[in-house]
């Protein structure tokens, strides 16, 4: 195995372990993304070897955009989300009637007053024909109520895209708190 050894960034003080291979060679720091020479290897074997570990650089650097735009979307899915879903559930249901089963079949039944019983068969043989109502048929509380249904149903999916949101939100901040501890006690060690 080859011996190895400690490397620091000119650049950000990010520090590189690298194998005797790679001395006088140019790298590229993983800390800031720019690249420069390692020292020759008689330099090198001049500084003590080290462990195959690597250390953070000491800057109080921002979160990670990663981090920093979980914690952005979570913030507006859950504001989004919340709000849209609560004013769409409150529409859906006004939507949606109260009338009970005896209401509709009297509203269903007044739709037949004036016909004769051959259209109203004949109106039957085409309902049974087609599977369902003609559209002209449906009578207004109903395609309300299938609105209605469909509207609350969108606002529970509102509100699903809102707790998503939170979670991305506190995932956000949990992870972005690490980071800070992290560099507490870097700062002390």
């Amino acid at each position: 195995m080859s011996q190895m050894f400690s490397v620091p960034c000119p650049h950000c003080q990010y520090v590189l372990t690298i194998a005797a291979k790679h001395a006088g060679q140019q790298l590229l720091c993983p800390g800031c993304q720019k690249s420069f020479d390692a020292p020759k290897l008689r330099d090198l074997k001049a500084s003590v070897p080290s462990p195959v570990t690597a250390t953070k650089p000491h800057s109080d650097a921002r979160p990670s955009l990663l981090k920093a735009g979980m914690f952005s979307l979570g913030l507006v899915l859950l504001i989004v989300g919340s709000i849209s879903g609560y004013f769409l559930w409150q529409y859906a249901g006004e939507l949606i009637s109260p009338a009970d089963e005896h209401q509709r079949a009297i509203a269903f039944g007044n739709t037949f007053a004036d016909s004769s019983p051959a259209e109203v068969w004949q109106f039957m043989e085409s309902v049974v024909a087609n599977r369902e109502l003609p559209p002209f048929e449906q009578a207004e509380w109903r395609t309300q109520d299938e609105l209605g249904r469909f509207l609350r149903n969108v606002s529970y999916g509102l509100f699903g895209l809102a707790a998503l949101g939170l979670v991305a939100l506190i995932a956000g901040l949990v992870s972005m708190s690490r980071d800070r501890q992290g560099k507490r006690k870097h700062r002390r060690g």
